[in-house]
C-alpha cells in the first residue's frame, strides 16, 4: 500500500494558462481480466449518498493520506515534518459525538533533524506493514519501525526524492525516483544501492509496482516507462503531450492506468496495447493533482480547485462531485473495501467519507 502527492507549491498558488485540445473518444468495449465494461453500462451507484465519516484538523498542511490494508489505521503526513497514525473508527465516534478535543493520533512520528519535511510519498512494507517508508523534498529518505518507533535515515545523495515504494514481496528492498531522473534500488539490510536505471531526463513524479517483477515510472515531462526488474531492462516507453502529475492502475487489470496530467486531462491508458482508450477533460479540476483507483473498476480524482470527483465504470467525463472545498486536494486514498474515501487538502484538513 502506498500513497503519493505530486505537486509544486506554485501549482496550488496560481493557475497557468492551459492549451485546449480536441480529443477523439474511442467508442469501444473496455475488457478487463475479471470485469467487462460495455458501452452504455451504468456507473456504480451507492445505496446512499456519501457521508462525511470524520474530519481531522491539522496544525499544518497534510500532503499525503494513506489507509493500511485493513483500513483500521489512517496515516497522514504533514508539511511540518510529522507523520500521524490514526484509529479510523475511534475518530468516527469522537466526531459523531462532537468530542473534537479528544481527536488525537495513536502515535506521532517526528523526523530527526528536520524542522520542515514535505512528504511526497508514503509506503508500508508489503510483508507485515510494520515498516513505514517516507520520502519527499529532502535528500533524506526515512524508514520507521512502527513497533519500536525507531527511525532510520537513508541519505539518498539527491536533492529530492518525490516517490519511493517497497518492492513487491520484499522486506528490505525499496526503489526511489530521483530529481535527476534516475531510479535506484536500495537494500536496507546491507545499507547499499543494488542497482540503478536510467530512462528519464527530468524529475520522476511517481514510481509504482506493476506486478511481481515489473515497475512503472513517470516524470514531469510526460514520459511513462515500464521496467523488467529481473533483467533490469526498459520494456516500453510512452510519451504524453503533458507532464504526468500522478497515476494509478487497477488490481483487476494491471494494464489499465488512470493518468492525471499537468492540466485538466485524465487519460485511461492501456499499457498492453500502448494506446489511450479514453481522454477526459475534467475542467472542474483545472489541474489534476491526485487519482486513486479501486479494484472493482471505479476511481476518484482530486484537483487544484478543491473538488473530489468519483468516476464510474463508464469513465464519466465529468464525474460525480463527492465534495467541494476552497482548497486544492493533494492526496486521495480508498480503502480496500471501497467504503471509505480519504482526501487531504491544502486547508490543513483530512476528510474521510463513508459510502455504502
Amino acid at each position: 500500500m502506498n500513497s503519493e502527492c505530486n505537486y509544486n507549491d506554485d501549482d496550488v498558488m496560481e493557475i497557468t494558462d492551459m492549451k485546449k485540445t480536441d480529443h477523439n473518444e474511442n467508442k469501444k468495449e473496455f475488457q478487463y481480466q475479471s470485469l467487462v465494461y460495455e458501452k452504455g453500462k451504468k456507473s456504480k451507484t451507492w445505496s446512499e449518498s456519501p457521508k462525511k465519516y470524520f474530519v481531522i484538523e491539522h496544525e499544518s498542511m497534510p500532503t499525503v493520506v494513506m489507509f493500511n490494508k485493513t483500513s483500521k489505521l489512517l496515516f497522514t503526513s504533514l508539511k511540518s515534518g510529522k507523520t500521524q497514525m490514526w484509529n479510523k473508527d475511534k475518530l468516527h465516534v469522537q466526531y459523531k459525538n462532537q468530542d473534537l478535543s479528544s481527536m488525537k493520533p495513536e502515535c506521532e512520528l517526528e523526523l530527526p533533524n528536520e524542522k520542515k519535511y514535505c512528504t511526497r510519498s508514503a509506503s508500508l512494507s508489503p510483508i507485515n506493514e510494520r515498516v513505514l517508508l517516507l520520502s519527499g523534498e529532502s535528500s533524506n529518505v526515512y524508514v520507521w519501525d512502527l513497533e519500536k518507533m525507531i527511525p532510520h535515515t537513508v541519505e539518498s545523495g539527491h536533492d529530492k526524492i518525490f516517490s519511493s515504494t517497497f518492492l513487491n514481496n520484499s522486506r528490505y528492498q525499496y526503489i526511489q525516483g530521483t530529481s535527476t531522473g534516475i531510479i535506484e534500488s536500495i537494500d536496507l539490510k546491507f545499507e547499499g544501492k543494488c542497482f540503478e536505471l536510467s530512462g528519464h531526463r527530468n524529475t520522476i513524479s511517481k514510481i509504482k509496482n506493476y506486478d511481481e517483477y515489473m515497475i512503472v515510472s513517470s516524470d514531469i515531462d510526460g514520459l511513462m516507462n515500464i521496467w523488467d526488474m529481473r533483467m533490469l531492462k526498459l520494456l516500453t516507453s510512452t510519451k504524453f503531450d503533458n507532464g504526468i502529475m500522478t497515476f494509478d492502475n487497477y488490481e483487476c487489470d494491471l494494464n489499465r492506468f488512470v493518468i492525471g496530467m499537468d492540466n485538466s486531462t485524465i487519460s485511461i491508458f492501456n499499457a498492453q496495447k500502448n494506446e489511450i482508450d479514453k481522454q477526459m477533460q475534467c475542467h472542474a479540476h483545472k489541474r489534476v493533482l491526485s487519482v486513486r483507483t479501486h479494484r472493482s473498476g471505479w476511481f476518484c480524482s482530486g484537483g487544484l480547485n478543491g473538488k473530489l470527483l468519483y468516476h464510474g465504470y463508464a469513465y464519466d467525463d465529468v464525474g460525480c462531485v463527492l465534495s467541494r472545498t476552497i482548497s486544492p486536494i493533494l492526496s486521495i486514498d480508498i480503502s480496500n473495501s471501497g467504503n471509505y474515501i480519504a482526501c487531504s487538502s491544502k486547508n490543513n484538513t483530512t476528510d474521510v467519507y463513508f459510502v455504502s
